[in-house]
C-alpha cells in the first residue's frame, strides 16, 4: 500500500478495506503477495495473537525459500 492508502484506511480493520484494495490485482497476484508478505489465508479477520503466530511461521519458510533461491 501506498502512503497515501494508509491514511485513507485510517484506523479500520483489514476485514473492512482489503475487498477494496484487492480489486487492483488477480488472484495470481495477491496469491504472490500473499506469499511474499508471510500472511496466512484469511489473515484479515485473524485476532491479532493468532495472526502473529501464524505470520512467525510463515515468515520462516519465506527466509528459508529466498535462501534457497540464493543457493541455487
Amino acid at each position: 500500500m501506498e502512503w497515501g492508502d494508509n491514511a485513507a484506511i485510517g484506523d479500520k480493520v483489514p476485514a473492512e478495506y482489503l475487498p477494496e484494495y484487492t480489486k487492483r490485482f488477480t488472484q495470481e497476484d495477491l496469491a504472490s503477495l500473499w506469499h511474499w508478505h508471510a500472511l496466512p489465508l484469511g489473515w484479515e479477520s485473524m485476532p491479532y495473537q493468532d495472526f502473529l503466530a501464524e505470520r512467525h511461521q510463515l515468515i520462516a519458510g519465506v527466509i528459508r525459500e529466498a535462501f534457497g533461491r540464493l543457493r541455487d
